[in-house]
């Protein structure tokens, strides 16, 4: 099941996926597709000292909100 929403950064470090009917706790190893408004990137989540960040073979960051889908069965597909 592709869930669909916004990934925020919790009060305790952690990341967390919520839209409008439910949410879905994110754990390091988590594999994500951002939505960058022109494409989907497919991202992973990691824990570094600092907390928890979104990685990719190209980049990485920290973030507050980022829109995001995750597969909660594997890998996510594209459009």
């Amino acid at each position: 099941m592709i869930f669909e929403g916004f990934i925020m950064l919790q009060h305790n470090g952690s990341f967390a996926m919520y839209n409008r009917d439910s949410y879905h706790q994110l754990t390091s190893g988590d594999r994500v597709e951002v939505d960058t408004g022109t494409e989907w990137i497919e991202m992973s989540v990691r824990r570094g000292l600092d907390g928890y960040f979104l990685h990719s073979k190209t980049f990485m960051f920290y973030l507050k909100m980022v829109y995001a889908r995750f597969d909660t069965e594997g890998v996510c597909e594209g459009d």
